[in-house]
């Protein structure tokens, strides 16, 4: 399928969609470059050096991929721990490698096995999950 008419996730947030206002504020920060080491299913890792090494969930490991190759070198904003750059202006969201990925959510009309409906309803019961402990 070709990029342009594949499927998009609608999800904003975390391991998936970087959100606007934190790209916009991380272009300035200081960084700490890495390699990207490894990518297995959705788990991401960057090597930043002896000891220094960062695991973390994507929502699309394999455009992660295309773009910055095994190897490749990136960085994650100091400030800005749930954004990985690449050198050719692209922007990935993470979310913490012990953490649960949501699944994508897609507009209805695209005939996706998982609205949107359905996303918004997890994050509620997420949220109240959190609030009762």
């Amino acid at each position: 399928m070709s990029a342009a008419r594949k499927k998009r996730c609608q999800i904003m947030g975390r391991g998936h969609n970087p959100n606007p206002i934190a790209v916009r504020r991380s272009a300035d920060a200081q960084r700490h470059p890495g390699r990207l080491a490894e990518v297995e299913c959705t788990l991401v890792t960057v090597v930043f050096g002896p000891g220094k090494v960062l695991r973390a969930r994507n929502h699309d490991p394999e455009r992660l991929v295309s773009i910055v190759k095994l190897g490749g070198v990136v960085d994650v904003p100091v400030n800005f721990p749930s954004i990985l750059r690449t050198y050719g202006g692209y922007q990935f969201s993470l979310l913490p490698g012990d953490e649960e990925l949501v699944p994508c959510a897609y507009r209805r009309n695209e005939g996706s096995e998982i609205s949107f409906d359905h996303y918004v309803a997890y994050v509620r019961v997420r949220s109240w999950d959190k609030s009762t402990r």
